[in-house]
C-alpha cells in the first residue's frame, strides 16, 4: 500500500527551511543541483524532492527525512488513517464518531509498539505482523459512554467536596491535607506526580 504524502505540507515546510537559511529560490536550488523552477514546484506542492534531496534538505535543517515528509504523526494520520482501517479491517468508516475512536484506538496502538514518526512508514507491515491483535471496530460505544458520564458525575461530586473542604477551619484542612497527602504516598505514583504531592506537602506545613 501506498503512503499518502500532503505535498502542501512538505512543501510548506521546504519554504520555511529555505527562508530560515536565508536562501534565494536559485541559491537554496544549486545547493542540489536543482532549478530555481524545481524549488518552486516543492514549495508550491506540485512535486516533491527526490529521495536524494530530500535528505539533502533534511540534514540541512537538521531533521529527519520522515519529519520533513509527515510533519507529525497527527498529520501522517490526516492523509492516511481512513485506507490504514480500510486496509486492516476490509470496511469503511461509516460516521465520523467511528473514525474518532479509531483514531484513539490507533495511535493507542502505535504507541504501545513504538511506532513512531520514524518507522511509521513501514506501519503496512507492522499491521500484517500484528493483524490479529488490534480490531478499532470491537468498541462498545455504550460502555465508553457510561465512561464519559462517570467521569461527568465524578466531576460534580468533586466540587461538592470542595464546598465541604471550604467549611472547614483553616486548622482542620491542614490535618485533612496531611490525611490526604500520606494516603497518596502508598500509591504507585509517577514522578511528576509525587513532585506535585511533594510541594502541596511543603506548601501545607
Amino acid at each position: 500500500m501506498k503512503i499518502t504524502v500532503n505535498k502542501k505540507a512538505v512543501g510548506s515546510r521546504i519554504k520555511q527551511i529555505r527562508m530560515n537559511k536565508g536562501y534565494t529560490l536559485e541559491a537554496f536550488g544549486k545547493l542540489f543541483n536543482a532549478s530555481k523552477g524545481n524549488v518552486q514546484q516543492w514549495e508550491n506542492g506540485v512535486s516533491l524532492p527526490n529521495k536524494e534531496r530530500l535528505a539533502s534538505i533534511s540534514k540541512i535543517a537538521d531533521t529527519t527525512v520522515n519529519e520533513l515528509l509527515y510533519g507529525s504523526i497527527d498529520e501522517f494520520l490526516d492523509n492516511n488513517l481512513v485506507s490504514i482501517l480500510e486496509y486492516q479491517t476490509g470496511n469503511k468508516v461509516s460516521s465520523n464518531e467511528e473514525y474518532s475512536i479509531a483514531r484513539l484506538q490507533f495511535k493507542k496502538w502505535l504507541e504501545d509498539r513504538y511506532i513512531t514518526l520514524e518507522n511509521i512508514n513501514y506501519i503496512y507491515d507492522y499491521i500484517d505482523q500484528n493483524n490479529a491483535t488490534w480490531n478499532p471496530w470491537n468498541i462498545d460505544i455504550e460502555y465508553l459512554k457510561t465512561m464519559e458520564n462517570i467521569r461527568v458525575n465524578m466531576q460534580k461530586e468533586t466540587y461538592k467536596l470542595v464546598e465541604l473542604i471550604e467549611m472547614l477551619t483553616e486548622k482542620d484542612r491542614k490535618q485533612l491535607t496531611k490525611k490526604i497527602i500520606s494516603k497518596l504516598k502508598t500509591y504507585q505514583l509517577s514522578d511528576s506526580d509525587k513532585k506535585y504531592i511533594q510541594s502541596l506537602e511543603n506548601n501545607n506545613n
